[in-house]
């Protein structure tokens, strides 16, 4: 995994500095544990061997591919604000939003 982040740690060098500067230290070994109990699964070794050398960017910034590289502080706190509106009945993934339901007719 360290050879892949030093390819794209060399890319951003050349490519988008700014980004460069924004990538998160290493995860630690407690943050994973702590996101594998609250998501209740078990992350890929891949997933967790990236995340020990980079833990997400530091700023809100698009990164490869126009996506985001979320710290795991970031998934925690996504994840938290999915499940209360989820729980609450704020959202309903089987029903239509008012700009989905023009699209059904």
């Amino acid at each position: 995994m360290r050879e892949i982040w030093n390819r794209i740690e060399r890319w951003l060098e050349v490519n988008a500095s700014e980004t460069l500067s924004v990538l998160g230290s290493g995860a630690s070994e407690i943050e994973l544990q702590e996101i594998e109990t609250l998501l209740e699964i078990k992350l890929p070794d891949d997933f967790k061997a990236s995340y020990r050398i980079h833990n997400g960017l530091k700023e809100s910034l698009l990164f490869i591919d126009s996506r985001y590289f979320l710290s795991l502080e970031q998934i925690k706190a996504d994840w938290l604000n999915w499940k209360q509106m989820f729980e609450s009945g704020k959202y309903h993934r089987d029903s239509p939003g008012k700009d989905e339901s023009a699209l059904m007719s």
